[in-house]
């Protein structure tokens, strides 16, 4: 009984991490992940001024360009891979020099990709909502029971060491590395220098990629972790029915 209930806790901790991480990503959209707070933070301005000159791909005027220039062409790759793929090759910037695309069409092809991605990932969203709030509707009414306590910060205990050794040992660029080759086709380019690539430029990849990693994991593991100890006092007040 108590493996069954372990396990029936397991595989709502496992869903209920899917929503949260859902909820985080879509609270993070809508406030375009933070960009124009993080352009100060770490002086993407400047990034751009240095490495936009360096650009091979015929788009060597883009360090003209200024702050609320960049904030606009954020937001409209942010929509555009979200909502409107189609609308990526139309995203140009503009200079005295005249009006050029931003993207290349590999970076096109890779922001196309990741829109598929995302849909993917709001398919498996939608479908572990209705089985989170079931398991925490039942676990709330106490019609399911938790497993102890001791049991419950065991197994999460361990699986954040697993975690944080896991990042200590490989690190982040060979995890990021990783993640990407797995999630897309082998035959699309997705990394991408800064001589290479306005838009990583723009992005300050991989560094803002880190920040939102942390951001996005952080509010979602919060929200995770208030549910579970909302639970468990909800239980510890409750005669089981």
């Amino acid at each position: 009984m108590t493996i069954v209930r372990t396990f029936v806790w397991l595989v709502m901790c496992l869903s209920l991490l899917i929503v949260t991480c859902g909820v985080s990503y879509q609270v993070n959209k809508l406030v375009q992940f933070g960009y124009p707070f993080w352009y100060e933070v770490i002086a993407i301005d400047a990034h751009i001024k240095r490495y936009a000159p360096l650009n091979k791909m015929k788009r060597k005027d883009f360090h003209l360009t200024v702050k609320h220039q960049h904030l606009a062409l954020f937001e409209q790759i942010n929509d555009a891979v979200h909502d409107q793929p189609d609308q990526l090759a139309e995203i140009r910037y503009t200079t005295n020099s005249g009006s050029k695309p931003l993207l290349t069409d590999s970076e096109v092809t890779h922001l196309r990709d990741v829109h598929l991605l995302l849909r993917d990932f709001n398919v498996l969203w939608w479908l572990s909502t209705p089985v989170t709030f079931i398991l925490l509707f039942l676990y709330w009414r106490s019609r399911l029971r938790l497993p102890s306590v001791l049991m419950q910060r065991g197994i999460g205990l361990a699986a954040g060491l697993a975690f944080v050794v896991s990042y200590l040992v490989v690190g982040f660029d060979a995890l990021y590395t990783e993640f990407h080759q797995r999630a897309f086709p082998v035959q699309h380019q997705w990394y991408f220098e800064y001589y290479e690539s306005l838009m990583t430029t723009l992005l300050k990849a991989p560094d803002l990629f880190a920040i939102w990693a942390l951001q996005i994991g952080g509010f979602a593991l919060l929200t995770f972790v208030a549910v579970l100890v909302g639970l468990q006092r909800r239980q510890s007040r409750m005669v089981p029915l």
